[in-house]
């Protein structure tokens, strides 16, 4: 019973698929990422490339090929 009073719990990061950036206007895509629209479309183009079906968000460090977050782990103890 060494888990008794904890609580496990596994967070998980959204994220935006590519294609849905790639279908968003240039003033939509200069509003959500840094730069200009051609630069965006071009990180885009470069992820794709790369294997990535998702922008990852900013700041997770646990992701898979294609950018979606694995998730982190978040525990709440108690009495062991």
């Amino acid at each position: 019973m060494g888990n008794r009073g904890y609580i496990s719990m596994r967070t998980f990061h959204i994220y935006m698929p590519i294609s849905a950036a790639e279908q968003s206007t240039d003033a939509e895509l200069e509003s959500m990422f840094p730069g200009d629209a051609k630069e965006i479309r071009g990180q885009l183009d470069s992820m794709k490339k790369q294997g990535m079906e998702v922008i990852p968000s900013e700041g997770c460090d646990n992701q898979d090929a294609t950018g979606r977050c694995l998730g982190h782990s978040n525990s709440k103890g108690g009495n062991p």
